[in-house]
């Protein structure tokens, strides 16, 4: 970047590398400055946005999510984040449209089962929730969310055998989860 400040591709990719370490606002300067190069950037405005909706700024990532969907109407992350953002806005139908809608474009996006397993607890279908975290983890292995969270339904359901079943391997694939233990 010392070299060259307006290299796109740096810049995405420090963005990135800020965002995995967890620094969410170093993260957030780096794709609004990736923005102000390339305008047009879809992935910036859909990560971007993610990193909003971490922060609690649900209005901002909307906006953020609306320029993404109007410059690639078919990216399926910005769609499931889209409709993770409703379900937590407690329109459950709109939720479960939008990421539906990303699932036919891609049918193996991480976290979009996930997403209908909490449409399907939202609404009360135990038996959906668990067939979609299961599919969330066949696709995922190692999603210990969706494991936890099955393990939980099991829980909800007096089924103990099948939650420490779920437990386990979220346990296994992520040891620091305090909640799993």
């Amino acid at each position: 970047l010392a070299l060259k400040p307006d290299y796109d591709l740096v810049v995405f990719n420090l963005a990135n590398v800020y965002r995995t370490l967890g620094r969410d606002d170093d993260a957030v300067v780096g794709y609004r400055r990736l923005l102000e190069l390339d305008p047009r950037n879809e992935q910036a405005h859909q990560e971007l946005a993610q990193v909003l909706v971490d922060q609690g700024k649900v209005e901002e990532a909307l906006s953020e999510l609306n320029r993404a969907l109007e410059l690639a109407p078919s990216m399926a992350a910005a769609r499931n984040t889209l409709g993770a953002i409703r379900l937590k806005q407690g329109d459950v139908d709109e939720g479960r449209r939008e990421i539906r809608a990303a699932l036919e474009q891609k049918a193996d996006l991480r976290l979009a089962h996930f997403n209908l397993a909490l449409a399907a607890e939202l609404r009360g279908d135990l038996a959906g929730a668990i067939a979609e975290y299961q599919t969330e983890i066949r696709l995922h292995p190692k999603s210990y969310m969706a494991q936890f969270n099955l393990g939980k339904v099991y829980e909800r359901q007096g089924n103990t055998p099948g939650q420490l079943a779920a437990f386990r391997p979220a346990i296994q694939s992520h040891p620091a989860f305090a909640e799993g233990h």
